[in-house]
């Protein structure tokens, strides 16, 4: 039997055009594996993977692997909790790009198994079984993905609130925030504002945006503000409307690390996968585009958008602080659907 080769990445492949979408259930208790054999006569017969599969129409990600884990397993999560968003992956089989979104499936115990018709065995498997087994296309790759994502925190976020007040503000004060965030009075005025539900005017941007804050495990870590971009805003630049989603809504976003205890952990591009899986996920309507604007001058922080799935498609100027006509790129990462 011939084994088709698959590229599999974290950045998007030159010339990927996606076809389909698919979400993986990856679930380790205990140092093994959860791998289902594929039956005889289905794509990659004989071969193991982790349950997973297709998008259906209309499906989120996280719906998709709950539903696929089910039915080829008989495995249920009974919280939100048990299911982690873990990694988004470019994969390319011959004749087919499409996009992977990597779950990771928490349980405490080897639940029961209740195998699909698709598949003809299952099996726990350990280190030396991940060497031996017939593996599917690109599996050994994404293992690579998987093992690198899960020595990660997890990442989390909710909206800034009253106990994140101070941690925030003393952020602001940090040398490395105050190099490129704007920390002004009218910033830390607005902040207080949102926490106190925006009952009052803010003296910044008419109080246009909303504040996130990003848990590692547990520990507040990063700071993001977004706003929602609307075709109807009389002064927004043709090349942001140029650029808006026809199918749901459009956020810009900016964010920033202010723990120190957690730069050069690798988590800026990982935290914007992050965030925007939970904002499609999450927020109704959908928002399936997203915009970011770097200055042309920060090749650092375009790298990391890069990363996290972000393509330059415009530049614009505009002031910037105290400096003028600021050369900037708009960088857009469309349909997280």
């Amino acid at each position: 039997m011939m084994t088709l080769k698959a590229e599999v990445s974290d950045e998007k492949l030159v010339n990927f055009q996606a076809t389909m979408r698919a979400s993986g259930c990856w679930l380790e208790i205990n140092g093994q594996i959860l791998l289902i054999q594929q039956e005889k006569g289905k794509t990659d017969e004989g071969m193991w993977g982790v349950p997973a599969g297709k998008l259906e129409h209309g499906e989120t990600p996280e719906a998709a692997a709950r539903r696929e884990l089910f039915e080829e397993t008989g495995i249920q999560p009974s919280s939100a909790s048990q299911i982690i968003y873990l990694e988004t992956l470019y994969i390319r089989k011959p004749d087919l790009d499409y996009i992977y979104y990597m779950f990771k499936i928490h349980l405490d115990k080897k639940p029961s198994i209740e195998l699909s018709s698709e598949h003809s065995n299952y099996r726990w498997a350990d280190s030396n079984d991940l060497k031996s087994l017939p593996l599917r296309p690109g599996f050994k790759k994404a293992l690579e993905y998987y093992r690198k994502a899960s020595r990660r925190p997890i990442l989390t976020f909710k909206k800034l609130g009253l106990e994140h007040q101070k941690t925030v503000l003393q952020w602001l004060a940090e040398p490395h925030i105050q190099e490129f965030w704007d920390t002004s009075p009218e910033f830390r005025e607005d902040l207080l504002i949102f926490i106190k539900e925006r009952k009052e005017p803010s003296p910044y941007w008419n109080g246009m945006f909303d504040y996130w804050v990003g848990l590692a495990d547990t520990e507040p870590y990063c700071l993001l503000m977004t706003s929602e971009v609307r075709a109807e805003q009389p002064d927004l630049p043709e090349t942001w409307r140029a650029h808006l989603s026809s199918t749901g809504r459009t956020w810009s976003i900016d964010f920033m690390i202010g723990n120190n205890k957690y730069l050069g952990q690798g988590l800026a591009a990982p935290t914007l996968k992050a965030f925007m899986q939970f904002v499609g996920e999450k927020m109704i309507p959908p928002v399936d585009t997203f915009f970011i604007d770097p200055a042309a001058s920060n090749a650092r922080a375009t790298h990391v958008y890069e990363k996290a799935g972000f393509i330059n498609l415009a530049t614009f100027y505009r002031d910037c602080r105290d400096e003028k006509n600021v050369k900037h790129f708009l960088m857009v990462k469309g349909k997280i659907s």
